[in-house]
């Protein structure tokens, strides 16, 4: 299927080092949802050694969950360096649009360095967009209409791959839309699951050959099926999280015959 079972057999031999600045509610799930599907993840909010750590990674990911100042000023060291030397950024622009602050801070990441994958979910999309659309927190909260129009034409406007997660992701690089469709519900119900695909973007997109596009999907693939294998198990909410990253330790190439997405 495409080229996902070589980004997940690629993840396992190279074990890509994703280097997350990333919200401290879920540091711990998302570093081991990496070390689940085989990458390396390592984290650090500290700005005096930003640009020595995108040195030695394969990704970057940007998630603005938690914002402080200081962390503010380390993701712009550290994606200024990942663009200087050509690893791929991954932005999470949590909670965008509940409070102008965090406005400010995803403007001013968007205009100091070059994003490659932006994913956030439809409420997000919608504001950077320029829509007035409430939040609740960090949680998408209301029904985009035209939701793939928007998330095509947003990723046209500024130049990356923008992934809208919901019910059905969606993911364009302003030309091309695919559309993700495996999930499930108990993936809502568990703190940091849009906080973790993030993370796993940055492994396939540091093994990918700069084909965000494809990395962004097979990303939401993983995720997707993955939850659906967890729920399959259990209905316990404790347990799907055991399950979860157990299916993530497992996942192959044939995992993928189960993938439910089209090209529109």
């Amino acid at each position: 299927m495409r080229d996902f079972g070589k980004i997940i057999v690629g993840i396992r031999e190279k074990k890509p080092l994703v280097y997350n600045i990333t919200n401290l509610v879920v540091i711990n799930i998302s570093a081991n949802a990496l070390l689940s599907i085989g990458a390396s993840p390592i984290m650090s909010f500290e700005k005096q050694e930003a640009a020595d750590l995108v040195k030695i990674s394969s990704a970057l990911l940007i998630n603005m969950g938690t914002p402080t100042q200081d962390t503010i000023e380390t993701m712009i060291i550290a994606a200024k360096a990942a663009n200087k030397i050509g690893i791929p950024i991954i932005f999470d622009p949590v909670g965008v649009g509940a409070s102008s602050f965090r406005n400010d801070i995803a403007n001013k990441i968007l205009s100091e360095a070059k994003v490659d994958i932006l994913k956030a979910n439809a409420s997000e999309v919608a504001n950077l967009s320029g829509l007035k659309v409430q939040t609740k927190g960090v949680e998408s909260c209301e029904t985009i209409e035209n939701i793939t129009d928007i998330t095509k034409n947003l990723a046209k406007e500024l130049g990356c791959i923008v992934c809208t997660t919901g019910k059905t992701d969606v993911i364009s690089d302003g030309n091309e839309v695919y559309l993700c469709e495996n999930g499930h519900e108990a993936l809502t119900k568990i703190t940091g699951s849009g906080c973790m695909l993030g993370s796993i973007m940055g492994a396939t997109a540091g093994v990918c050959g700069k084909d965000y596009l494809i990395a962004a999907l097979c990303a939401c693939l993983i995720m997707g099926i993955s939850g659906e294998i967890a729920a399959s198990k259990t209905n316990m909410l404790g347990s799907f999280q055991v399950e979860f990253f157990n299916a993530l330790s497992i996942f192959e190439p044939e995992t993928f015959n189960s993938a439910r997405y089209k090209k529109l």
